[in-house]
């Protein structure tokens, strides 16, 4: 059975290298790459707070590709109005704990291939958050209370550094759709786990309901 939420080709294959071994090829690299950032990414402060004003009315702060080495800071104005962010192919290697936990409407977040190296326990104050994806980052663990995000459905955390994930993603959270391709734990290991079989529940009833 392959891991949830990733193609089966991509979960074949990284089976496969898995069990290959074959020396002097970094098979982990091959799953998980970091894109280039086009020419010209980099941006201007009015071009930032362009971006900001249209956040104000839609409702959506969508930044990729631009070079950011660090979170926003002047999304603090828009805490009480953003439904998504998205900030992917980036360079951003730390999220502001005083301020990621105050996006009281946010329901996705999207960091993808960015640099970061910890998330900080106030992302789990994001309460309606339902869609987490933080895909090719440096992480190498994730918060113990990643079980508080209650209204989480969706986590993506492919080509992370995880040698293991916390026990409260399994049994006490309500996510029903886990991507965990490409990191430094063998699937097999995470259905060992203690409440893999709640997890699997929800799943399989996601799974019922869009059939």
């Amino acid at each position: 059975m392959m891991s949830q939420g990733v193609p089966a080709r991509a979960e074949a294959l990284g089976a496969r290298l898995r069990r290959a071994r074959v020396p002097g090829v970094p098979w982990r690299s091959l799953l998980c790459t970091e894109p280039e950032l086009s020419r010209g990414a980099r941006m201007g402060n009015s071009a930032l707070r362009a971006h900001v004003e249209t956040a104000q009315k839609t409702g959506v702060f969508q930044l990729k590709d631009r070079g950011l080495t660090e979170f926003p800071s002047e999304l603090q104005k828009l805490t009480s109005n953003l439904r998504t962010i998205d900030l992917s192919n980036n360079k951003i290697d730390s999220l502001p704990p005083l301020l990621i936990g105050k996006f009281s409407l946010l329901k996705s977040l999207s960091l993808n291939n960015n640099k970061l190296t910890v998330l900080p326990d106030e992302l789990c104050n994001l309460k309606k958050l339902e869609t987490l994806s933080l895909n090719n980052n440096h992480l190498r663990e994730l918060p113990s209370t990643f079980g508080q995000l209650s209204a989480l459905k969706t986590l993506s955390e492919n080509c992370l550094e995880l040698s293991m994930l916390p026990q409260s993603i399994l049994s006490d959270s309500q996510i029903c759709l886990l991507a965990v391709e490409g990191n430094l734990f063998e699937i097999k290991k995470l259905r060992e786990l203690e409440g893999y079989d709640k997890y699997m529940e929800r799943f399989t009833a996601t799974k019922k309901k869009f059939a």
